[in-house]
């Protein structure tokens, strides 16, 4: 939708303003549609980016502050250095929007291959001291294998984007290991958006 009646646009600089956080954000979002911007339109985007206190609103006034519009005002001497830190706030934005993840976990796929290698590297030779421990009756040994088992698996959870803290699956041994492995992989979803 193309705005270019000034009374559209006094509501949509009036809904920026709102209490609700939905309606700032709808706001802050369709005035980076307009066609025609000016100085006032730009203070209001560049004063929700700057002070509102929710991080998508300030993410929307970010992201229209970039609309064709917009940059056409800001390469006025008067804007040149909010430009500029538009463009880095945007930036810091996306890159925390990228980094968060459901779970609060968030790694890149190189990350997530490490992570895999050092789980095989704990928690194979754990699991296998567990088992030599409980054959041969060396309590000592079941309490290091399940110990190297359990990091093993928080390992293996962290590869898969989730808390190191599902690795206490572990404590269910083989069962653990099968629940951890059916969770969904979120260190795909994380290093694809």
């Amino acid at each position: 939708m193309e705005l270019s009646s000034t009374s559209n646009v006094e509501k949509l600089l009036q809904d920026l303003q709102s209490k609700e956080a939905y309606l700032r954000k709808t706001a802050a979002e369709e005035l980076g549609k307009v066609s025609v911007s000016n100085a006032r339109i730009v203070r209001a985007l560049i004063s929700a980016r700057d002070t509102d206190s929710d991080r998508y609103v300030s993410r929307a006034a970010a992201e229209s502050l970039l609309a064709p519009a917009h940059q056409a005002v800001l390469q006025q001497p008067e804007f040149a250095e909010e430009n500029a830190r538009a463009q880095a706030q945007l930036e810091a934005q996306k890159m925390a929007s990228q980094a968060s993840t459901a779970s609060g976990v968030a790694i890149t796929r190189k990350q997530a291959k490490e992570y895999n290698r050092i789980s095989l590297a704990i928690g194979l030779p754990g699991l296998v001291i567990q088992v030599v421990g409980a054959v041969g009756e060396l309590h000592f040994l079941v309490v290091v294998g399940s110990i190297m088992f359990l990091i093993g698996l928080a390992y293996y959870a962290k590869a898969k984007g989730r808390s190191g803290w599902w690795g206490l699956l572990g404590l269910l041994s083989w069962i653990g290991l099968i629940i951890l492995a059916m969770l969904p992989d979120k260190s795909e979803k994380a290093a694809s958006e």
